[in-house]
């Protein structure tokens, strides 16, 4: 029994909740406050998907990082994160899910 389940876990065929949204550790290493964060997917044409997949308006105080829960429950590899700061300054990053859960600004 014990091998029939390290076999099934070795070839991918059990997986987390899948019902759980992914969370993501959004970083803000400027002097601004960061006052919402959108996360958008991007086309094969290298464009955002008209389909905001995730926001965060609490703001997050300068020099500081949280935990951000997404509202997706699979990892997208190519996404695009938008980030406004509390003087109208507006950053963006590309990012791929699968491979890191973590976004740093720097401004």
């Amino acid at each position: 029994m014990k091998r029939m389940i390290a076999a099934l876990v070795l070839a991918g065929c059990v997986t987390q909740d899948e019902d759980k949204p992914l969370t993501m550790e959004l970083g803000n290493a400027s002097e601004h406050v960061m006052t919402s964060m959108s996360l958008w997917e991007i086309g094969a044409d290298g464009e955002t998907i008209d389909d905001n997949l995730s926001n965060f308006g609490d703001p997050l105080p300068a020099q500081e990082s949280r935990l951000v829960p997404l509202d997706i429950i699979r990892c997208f590899e190519n996404m695009r994160v938008f980030a406004v700061y509390d003087d109208g300054h507006e950053a963006t990053q590309d990012v791929n899910l699968c491979e890191s859960q973590k976004v740093l600004f720097t401004y």
